[in-house]
């Protein structure tokens, strides 16, 4: 075995935390809008992406279906270390340094009785707060936990745990917990409901926004809205339980929070809708809310979407709410400021004004999207959230990739002469993982390529940049993460990383 020093030094440098002003990696998606695109990036290229090798493979105690988060030079017993957060399916919240996979700490809220055969796991990726001192996350208890990020020290004082359902055992959190964080005042934490598998016995999804400050929370329902409460399993209707039942929020970053509007966007899934006459029910919908979960204190939302077709959405199964808003950034020469892209099951992206949605001026209205654009056929898979990125480096124009039915698309947002936007197909490629989501870092996209490799192209053609070559499970529900330098892949219980060859061209051998 011959040993190089440089080898041996590089990779010890490689090792060692990130500084304070490194990036952080801190909810699904990266940041609130959840965009998925890590412009902090810089060092891995499309010069050089080509030349990923995989660092190190390790096992995690139990499963996953999420995505990982990262907090960047985090002080604990054993030193200052890079930290992924990681919410496994049994409820537990393992802390895994960075450098070598090594578990740092784990927690595990103890999981109420399960009357119903409930409780099939979590699905939901941690949040980090914005103050980089606590990570939250989901436990099978119906509560939201605050951990101390360097030692997992639960925060047990009056209101933490914060309640985000009565019905454990027909109600989790599918989603990830997503922070929302306005250019003034507290930040949010959102935390949002779906059933489980098979959508059986008495559930309602819901988001419960937790003020981070205070940790008091606000409850807005998607069946009987009126109500501002969690409410109890078969509990008396229009009390402190609803009659209508399902509505679901699982897109896979749950709530998306945009400074610009300073809204909060769900997206329901099947479900009763009334909305347009009188009801207070919103299934297949998005909605918005104020950033601190408040609608506008008559029961509604303070906008809405639902498409004209909800009532085939519904009955076909074929929710909206399998996916997720995504921001849109709008060029200057657009009509319309805001704007959102929406995508579920049927794989038709609807644009919409995010000023004024079904164009009524409020909610409670159908239809009113400026584009309906189909780009695959409908499929039984949670939607993944759609990646958003703004050609900085190029042209200026804004791109948003869709993943129906195990393709991944690419569309390039157009404004014509008279000031309206629409989302042109630029190209595709194929995968087979329908579920999971892409990302962007440093102007290359990566993206589960089947289940057992991941790939990085390029965003404005779609050419193959790299790929892991089938040595690498991606990646659940989840995606893929990059942060600082490293490309991190969490698939089922197994972590692997990725670094540039450089850092390691004259190891051992």
């Amino acid at each position: 075995m011959k040993f190089s020093l440089l080898a041996f030094v590089t990779t010890l440098l490689a090792a060692l935390p990130a500084t304070v002003a490194a990036s952080d990696w801190l909810q699904f998606g990266y940041d609130p809008t959840h965009s998925g695109n890590n412009a902090a990036e810089t060092t891995i290229n499309a010069s050089n992406v080509n030349s990923l090798v995989q660092v190190y493979s390790a096992a995690l105690p139990s499963s996953s279906m999420a995505a990982p988060v990262y907090l960047s030079a985090v002080a604990t017993s054993s030193g200052t270390k890079d930290l992924l957060f990681v919410t496994l399916t049994d409820g537990h919240i393992v802390a895994v340094d960075a450098a070598n996979g090594a578990i740092v700490w784990s927690r595990q809220p103890p999981p109420v009785a399960q009357a119903n055969g409930g409780n099939q796991g979590e699905a939901a990726s941690p949040a980090i707060d914005p103050n980089r001192m606590f990570v939250y996350s989901y436990g099978l208890d119906g509560y939201v936990h605050k951990y101390a990020v360097g030692d997992g020290t639960e925060s047990v004082t009056s209101p933490w745990p914060v309640r985000s359902t009565r019905k454990p055992d027909v109600e989790h959190g599918a989603s990830a917990l997503a922070i929302g964080i306005p250019a003034s005042g507290a930040n949010y934490l959102y935390a949002v409901t779906n059933g489980f598998n098979g959508d059986g016995g008495d559930y309602q999804g819901h988001v419960t926004t937790i003020n981070l400050a205070t940790g008091i929370s606000i409850v807005f329902n998607a069946n009987c809205s009126k109500l501002t409460t969690h409410f109890i399993e078969n509990g008396t209707p229009d009390v402190n339980d609803c009659a209508t039942k399902r509505s679901g929020i699982w897109g896979r970053p749950g709530a998306v929070y945009d400074v610009v509007t300073n809204r909060m966007y769900v997206a329901t899934a099947n479900g009763n809708y009334n909305g347009n006459v009188g009801g207070y029910n919103w299934g297949d919908s998005v909605l918005a809310l104020k950033a601190n979960g408040r609608g506008d204190g008559l029961g509604n939302p303070i906008d809405s979407y639902t498409p004209t077709n909800y009532m085939n959405l519904d009955l076909y199964d074929i929710d909206l709410g399998s996916g997720s808003l995504a921001i849109v950034p709008a060029p200057a020469t657009s009509t319309y400021p805001h704007l959102g892209a929406m995508m579920g099951k049927d794989a038709v992206v609807r644009l919409l004004n995010l000023s004024d949605m079904s164009g009524n001026h409020g909610p409670r209205f159908v239809g009113g999207e400026l584009q309906a654009l189909s780009i695959g056929g409908a499929y039984d898979q949670p939607t993944p959230q759609a990646v958003v990125w703004v050609n900085r480096h190029g042209d200026g124009s804004t791109w948003v990739y869709e993943s129906p039915a195990g393709s991944l698309t690419a569309l390039q947002l157009s404004v014509n002469s008279s000031g309206k936007p629409s989302l042109v197909v630029r190209w595709f490629a194929l995968t087979t993982n329908a579920a999971a989501s892409a990302i962007v870092a440093n102007d290359i996209i990566y993206s589960a390529n089947n289940y057992d490799s991941i790939q990085a192209l390029d965003p404005t053609s779609g050419n193959v940049l790299w790929s892991s070559s089938g040595v690498v499970a991606c990646c659940g529900w989840g995606a893929p993460i990059v942060v600082n330098s490293r490309l991190y892949v969490l698939g089922s219980n197994v972590l692997t990383v990725f670094a540039l060859d450089s850092i390691f061209k004259d190891g051992f051998d």
